[in-house]
């Protein structure tokens, strides 16, 4: 009996790890490849270890063959995944934001690699999402990603998510998002470079002999960077309204899996 409900146990702690691996795969955050793969793997199983008491089994039964237990073991990191995938979704909105006013400044040349992804992105980008790392722990960003997870078994139980059409509609509300969190930030520092543009334009239709090029490009990524530091207080309003927008989404999203 003792070994019986030992074997439960692990079995649930096994599952419950699956789906945090998923989260913490695409979670921001959690994701991070600065920090070294076997400390989240680590940190993984204590929360796994820790959740496991409060998780709802539902109609859960042990999987008995393997091809079972590979197919829990995907749905669980699926699971966790989308609900990683909704928060992430804000902070690419942001390096979208950076995105444009990089490509408006003429910083679209001056690329960096993202530890996140590997890849190259605008310098603005990296700024926008260092900033944006920054919020995110001010307001307890981590928090609302952990409370998602344990939300996730009460609506969710084990072996029991459901991907319907519901959940495909919920994605696409999810991205459309991303490119309305990226102009709402972008959109102070874009309208004052498209001011800019025109002054510009102006200036080189009244004086021919001034060459535009050269003048334009040191004065729009001053006033580039100038706006961009002035309009850090909108960009902390329209970040707090996305992250509890976010937080909503993860929980509505978590409630369409649910049988």
């Amino acid at each position: 009996m003792i070994l019986d409900l030992l074997q439960y146990n692990l079995e649930t702690v096994l599952f419950v790890f699956f789906r945090i691996s998923g989260l913490f795969f695409i979670a921001p955050v959690f994701s991070q490849r600065g920090m070294p793969p076997h400390m989240k793997i680590m940190f993984a199983l204590i929360l796994a270890a820790m959740i496991s008491p409060l998780v709802t089994l539902g109609g859960y039964t042990a999987p008995t063959n393997l091809l079972d237990l590979v197919a829990l073991g995907l749905r669980e990191v699926a699971l966790g995944m989308l609900i990683g995938f909704v928060f992430a979704s804000l902070f690419i909105g942001v390096q979208m934001a950076g995105a444009f006013i990089g490509f408006q400044m003429g910083f679209m040349i001056v690329n960096v690699i993202d530890p996140v992804t590997q890849d190259q992105v605008s310098i603005m980008s990296q700024f926008k999402y260092i900033l944006a790392t920054l919020m995110f722990f001010i307001l307890n960003g981590h928090h609302m990603i952990l409370q998602a997870l344990v939300m996730s078994y009460k609506l969710v139980p084990l072996n029991e998510a459901v991907f319907r059409f519901a959940v495909t509609t919920e994605l696409a509300s999810i991205i459309t998002g991303i490119f309305v969190i990226g102009i709402k930030i972008a959109s102070p520092v874009m309208a004052a470079l498209i001011l800019t543009d025109v002054a510009l334009g102006v200036i080189s239709r009244t004086v021919p002999q001034m060459n535009i090029f050269i003048v334009g490009f040191p004065i729009k990524i001053a006033l580039g960077l100038f706006f961009t530091g002035a309009s850090v207080p909108i960009f902390a309003l329209v970040f707090r309204k996305a992250l509890g927008m976010i937080n909503t989404e993860s929980l509505k999203l978590i409630s369409y899996l649910a049988r």
